[in-house]
Order: structure tokens, then C-alpha cells, then sequence
């Protein structure tokens, strides 16, 4: 059990920040992405759990206003569950931001080619450009989740 969960300080969000902070340092100190297999393989499962909705149903756009059946709902969902949505949304916003003319799918798909290449740079191989949108990716869904 993470450290995190057994405080019960755990949540989608932090996860997500912990995971794209990683990544992002990765992609700007290569030499430095060995230590950090786990968590560039946990933020590639990260955008595939995004590609597939496996983690993020979708559901109706988020409301202004949460009735007051919503909040005592959310007393009854696992921490671990908890901000699933908002994480969902900051990955969609990120991507929006980041790839501008290209679809979620492509995008993601070119993500998680530089995270193979920040991870195995002798058997992948990307453009500057390629990780520079990957780069931009990562510091907008950072901005995206401590806004959340």
C-alpha cells in the first residue's frame, strides 16, 4: 500500500501531478528517466486508462452547481476514486491546449512515443518537436490539476 493511501491523502489528482511532474522531468533530463521507469510506464497506463475510459467514464459536462445529492454521494466514494473527473478533465484540456489540430487518439499515441524514447532512447527515437508538445502536454495538465 502507497504511503500516500495509508495517510489517506491519496486521490486521483495527486497521483496524476506526481505522475506528469516525472514524466516531464524525464523529458528535459533524459539521463535521469532510468530512475524514473515506473513512473514513466505508470504515466503511459495513465493516458492508455484516459484513451480507453477505463478509469474515466464519461458523463454530462461538470455543472457549476453540485446538488445536494451529489455532495453526500461523495462521502461514500473511495479516496482513491475521488477527483477521477477533474483529473479526466485537466487531461482533456491539456490535450486540447498542446495538440491543437490533432485528434485525443493522435495525441496520445505521440505522448506515449516520447515516453518510449525518454525511456528507451537507444531502441526509440522522436523529433525535438515531438517532445516539445509532449513537454507542453505535461506542464499544462500540471497547471490543469493544481488548479483543480
Amino acid at each position: 500500500m502507497p504511503i500516500m493511501a495509508a495517510n489517506a491523502q491519496s486521490d486521483a489528482r495527486g497521483a496524476a501531478w506526481l505522475l506528469a511532474s516525472a514524466a516531464s522531468r524525464c523529458i528535459d533530463q533524459p539521463e535521469h528517466a532510468a530512475e524514473w521507469q515506473e513512473a514513466l510506464n505508470n504515466t503511459y497506463r495513465l493516458l492508455e486508462a484516459f484513451r480507453h475510459n477505463l478509469l474515466f467514464p464519461l458523463r454530462p459536462p461538470r455543472a457549476k452547481r453540485h446538488s445536494v445529492g451529489d455532495v453526500e454521494m461523495l462521502t461514500m466514494v473511495p479516496a482513491s476514486e475521488r477527483h477521477l473527473s477533474e483529473v479526466r478533465d485537466a487531461i482533456t484540456e491539456a490535450l486540447a491546449v498542446s495538440f491543437q489540430h490533432s485528434q485525443a487518439e493522435d495525441a496520445i499515441e505521440q505522448i506515449a512515443s516520447v515516453l518510449r524514447a525518454t525511456a528507451a532512447p537507444a531502441r526509440f527515437h522522436v523529433s525535438d518537436e515531438q517532445k516539445k508538445k509532449a513537454r507542453h502536454f505535461f506542464v499544462e495538465l500540471l497547471r490543469r490539476l493544481d488548479e483543480s
